[in-house]
């Protein structure tokens, strides 16, 4: 990619990548799996990230899974500058490399990768440099290699582009950023002021993305609604695009924009899908893709690309479960009956409120026993063995049991993973957060084990670096207090300031530091006492 007076705004105005669990190794390697693939193992595989930014995501994969290999690229050399100044701050011994490079320059030699992550880059160029990253990706991506790819996807972007088309129409690509950002600002409040028809679907729409975007960062503004390059694409014109480079469609990162491949999509419906596309041959599935995407408008994709000519089942192979570690974020307020007899229904409950009601037997007692494990996985055989249940089920009974776990899966309830991860399921004595995260709260966030984002409050910043595997809770409580006493932290209870003259303020203190471990705990921050780097 030639150098562009966008490449500059990067240097001045980084952008802030957030993480998530879709662009890690492991997501990438259960999708590849379902479809009949066998990619490498995650935690020792050589990982690509271009577009990497400051490396906060490939620093935060490259602690979690130390044997493995990792090279990030990006253009703005302030933020590969920063990348290694975490690096150092971080953990020497970590194997990553960052480079200050336009990815057209990566030599073939520094390949082949087995798996390549490339997001926030393909939608935000122009069309010759989106052909020359997708013959890049070709060449470096092994043979049984899975590539990442995120773009902005029509029709979903359709109200943002009219945006974007305006507010770079009214651009002045001679003033400086913050003037840019002011005007299209100015812009969006005079839009938000005067949008008298937002009781139509077309107005409610404009309004929802004025409001959703009139308060982002600056970098956003920059580098989002004022970039030159900024569009979307049909899914099908950026397969069509992969295609012409030997790169086939693989699925997509994230489990609810897989309606392709969820076997329950046509329970209430005529027919299936497929039948509509059949002329389609082997683009059938890209084409129900798309259908969906104009039922359910998505806006962004992640969409996986593997190399031509890898033997793909057409469907999910639900049977792969058998060979994953799972966990699941469910959680239900009763014990499941051991009995195999018993078919009352028992709900289980899990984020964005969303509840599972499980009548089988089988189901409930694995369920109960995942809600005990999490956020740590544990393997379909020891799941089995824990509810006593691999020597009973029949055949037929196994094969409902995974078609249940996977719909769960499709509907982003339920983790795999190709082998136990170092993720702490119980407080241990002295609890330990990595250091590259622990160091990153600095920054008001940090990155679980997960790979979600976890936001601090100044609490979580000054406990979260005590928490390096050489304290105990109740020594963290000690320091806490002696923070609180030189005033080097406020402590608040119910946005309220706690006197030190308070009888009860070494007990406030204390309830707080237990209740944040328990936090730390849930969201999956703690990693098991025999992971030894760092």
């Amino acid at each position: 990619m030639s150098e562009s007076p966008e490449t500059s705004l990067y240097d001045l105005t980084p952008f802030t990548s957030y993480p998530s669990p879709e662009r890690t190794p492991e997501r990438l390697w259960w999708i590849a799996t379902l479809r009949g693939l066998t990619p490498k193992v995650p935690s020792r595989a050589r990982v690509l990230e271009i577009g990497c930014a400051t490396g906060v995501h490939l620093l935060a994969l490259a602690e979690r899974s130390p044997e493995g290999e990792y090279l990030g690229v990006d253009l703005s050399a302030q933020q590969i500058r920063t990348a290694q100044e975490l690096q150092k701050k971080a953990s020497s011994q970590l194997n990553i490399r960052f480079l200050a490079s336009s990815f057209t320059t990566l030599s073939p030699e520094e390949g082949p990768f087995d798996y390549i992550i490339c997001h926030g880059v393909y939608s935000w160029i122009a069309e010759e440099d989106r052909a020359a990253l997708l013959r890049q990706i070709s060449r470096l991506l092994a043979e049984n290699g899975v590539c990442y790819l995120s773009h902005n996807t029509l029709p979903g972007w359709g109200v943002r582009d009219s945006l974007c088309r305006f507010l770079r129409s009214h651009d002045d690509r001679q003033r400086s950023p913050v003037e840019r950002v002011e005007r299209a600002r100015a812009l969006l409040a005079g839009m938000d002021e005067r949008l008298v028809d937002a009781h139509r679907p077309y107005g409610m729409q404009l309004q929802e993305e004025v409001r959703r975007n009139l308060h982002r960062s600056d970098a956003f503004f920059l580098h989002e609604l004022l970039a030159e390059h900024a569009s979307a694409q049909w899914l099908g014109e950026v397969v069509g695009a992969a295609d012409e480079v030997s790169l086939a469609y693989l699925g997509d990162a994230h489990p609810q924009r897989l309606h392709a491949f969820d076997g329950d999509r046509d329970r209430y419906s005529t027919g299936s899908v497929e039948e509509l596309f059949q002329q389609e041959g082997g683009e059938e599935k890209v084409a129900v893709a798309q259908f969906y995407d104009l039922l359910y408008p998505s806006s962004f994709r992640g969409s996986l690309f593997v190399r031509d000519g890898a033997e793909l089942s057409p469907d999910f192979r639900p049977e792969m479960i058998e060979k994953g570690y799972l966990a699941s974020p469910l959680v239900c307020e009763e014990e499941a009956s051991a009995s195999r007899e018993d078919l009352t229904i028992l709900p289980f409950y899990g984020p964005s409120e969303q509840v599972v009601e499980q009548r089988s037997p089988i189901m409930k007692q694995l369920l109960f026993r995942l809600s005990q494990c999490w956020p740590a996985p544990r393997s379909f055989p020891e799941l089995l063995a824990d509810i006593g249940g691999s020597e009973q089920l029949a055949r037929g009974e196994r094969e409902t049991v995974v078609q249940e776990l996977l719909a769960l899966f499709h509907r982003n309830l339920l983790d795999v993973y190709p082998e136990d991860q170092h993720i702490a399921s119980r407080l241990e004595e002295r609890p330990k957060i990595l250091p590259f995260r622990r160091h990153r709260l600095s920054e008001e966030w940090t990155i679980t084990l997960r790979n979600e984002l976890f936001r601090g409050d100044p609490l979580d910043q000054k406990l979260i670096p005590l928490l390096d595997g050489t304290r105990t809770p109740a020594e963290c409580v000690t320091e806490i207090e002696s923070a609180v006493r030189s005033d080097a932290l406020q402590f608040r209870v119910e946005d309220e300031v706690i006197a030190k003259d308070n009888p009860e303020w070494s007990e406030y203190i204390k309830t707080a530091v237990y209740e944040k471990c328990e936090l730390y705990l849930e969201q999956a921050l703690f990693s098991r006492a025999e992971i030894t780097h760092g």
